[in-house]
Parts: C-alpha cells; structure tokens; sequence
C-alpha cells in the first residue's frame, strides 16, 4: 500500500523494485541535508576548475616554423634570405 492507501499500480511495483535495486542502502528518510555537503564540494570544484584557461591550439604552421627555428636555424635564415629577396624583386 502506499501513502494514499491504495493499492500501487503496476508502473509503480516496477519503479519501486528498480529504486530498491538500484540503490539498496537508501532509507526512505533520505533528505536534502545528506546531499548538500555532496553538491556543494561538487559546485565549488567545479567552479574553481572552470576558471582555468582553455590551451592554446597550435596550427601545423606554427609548429613547424618553432621546429625549423630551434632546430635547424640555419634552414631558418635561408628560408627568410628567400623571402626578403623575392620581397625586393
């Protein structure tokens, strides 16, 4: 029976075996109090977290261009003798 005190239909038989399955420790006297300290420390991270800052995203260019210069410098100073002259032509 429940509170109405009527039989519970069969939607209901379900729901209430699928609640007590799926959380069997939980008491019917279960409150908002015992979930707050959850929700809050969730909230709080969450909100400390989101502050972050996203990371850059690098296109392939970038990448390329700090490899050739801290690897190859001298690959760098021919690519940009190559650029100035066909600038000036």
């Amino acid at each position: 029976m429940n509170t109405c005190g009527c039989e519970p239909w069969e939607g209901e038989k379900i729901l209430l075996r699928l609640q007590r399955y799926l959380f069997p420790n939980t008491q019917k006297s279960f409150a908002m109090k015992h979930c707050l300290p959850i929700l809050l420390t969730f909230l709080c991270t969450t909100a400390l977290f989101s502050q972050n800052n996203a990371p850059r995203i690098l296109c392939g260019n970038e990448v390329f261009s700090s490899m050739v210069q801290q690897k190859y410098p001298a690959l760098q100073a021919a690519f940009d003798q190559t650029f100035e002259t066909a600038k000036h032509q």
